[in-house]
């Protein structure tokens, strides 16, 4: 045998040995049967594969803070609308944003016992601890002082010959008729002459439920005027005289007087006029 066939057959024998041999030259042209090749087998691995590689992917961003939620380390949230509601429901909605309140007190017309301003405005962001103010519109309140009953009885007459618009007075009854003497509106008075005015629109025969309906709807717009507040806003009222029917159609009388008056059972200090009482 020559020299290179043994080292043929030797490296054939250490290759069968080790279980890899697939024949020598490799397999035929026609292939071979599965039964022919032995399989590799290897023993299980001690080492951990590496982690498969992600290609095309570029590492998480950094978490940002949401933009204008913050003010240094602060969160911050939008002041609610408390414009228009009562202060206990001012506080309530403000407090639910865990932020103090103050309050000033002021007179609006719009917002009897209600806000009627607040600052900072609504939807501002402010850091949870911060202030709100908010304003309370609050009514005046006339200074009042009992007042002696009203007389009840045939009074069907009244004196107010003295009297001119925006004049206060004191009433007292003499003959069964209700003498209105001028009073300083300074000091406690009964009634305020908020107008003397001839009737518009009056029918030319009498009839009292439409004289009535009349003097009502133009006293109430000449009482709020004077006032500066609905008559449902007022804590006042107002009462109206007017001609009877004898005057009325044997005078032609159609003036009217309408009345600023309290509670009947007090005296009012200070003149209503522009008053918002």
């Amino acid at each position: 045998m020559k020299p290179g066939t043994i080292a043929v057959v030797v490296v054939a024998t250490a290759l069968v040995l080790g279980g890899l041999f697939f024949g020598l030259g490799g397999p035929s042209e026609r292939g071979a049967s599965s039964d022919s090749i032995p399989r590799a087998t290897l023993p299980p691995s001690t080492v951990a594969p590496p982690a498969p590689a992600v290609i095309g992917t570029d590492a998480p961003p950094e978490p940002s803070e949401s933009e204008g939620t913050s003010v240094g380390d602060a969160e911050t949230l939008p002041v609610p609308n408390v414009i228009g509601v009562s202060q206990a429901t001012a506080e309530a909605r403000l407090s639910d944003f865990a932020v103090s309140v103050t309050t000033a007190f002021a007179t609006d017309p719009d917002f009897f016992d209600a806000v009627s301003a607040q600052s900072p405005a609504a939807a501002e962001r402010l850091p949870a601890g911060a202030t709100v103010s908010i304003t309370l519109s609050v009514q005046p309140t006339p200074e009042t002082t009992p007042a002696d009953p009203v007389p009840f009885g045939e009074l069907t007459r009244a004196d107010l010959a003295d009297l001119g618009d925006g004049d206060c007075a004191n009433r007292s009854v003499v003959d069964s008729e209700f003498v209105y003497e001028l009073a300083d509106c300074d000091v406690f008075h009964d009634v305020q002459l908020i107008s003397r005015f001839d009737l518009d629109n009056a029918p030319d025969q009498y009839d009292s439920l439409a004289l009535d309906e009349l003097v009502r709807d133009q006293c109430e717009d000449r009482f709020e005027e004077f006032v500066g507040v609905e008559l449902r806003d007022s804590q006042l009222s107002f009462t109206s005289l007017r001609a009877d029917r004898e005057t009325y159609e044997n005078n032609s009388d159609r003036v009217v007087l309408c009345l600023l008056k309290p509670d009947e059972s007090v005296r009012i200090r200070g003149s209503a006029a522009n008053s918002l009482w």
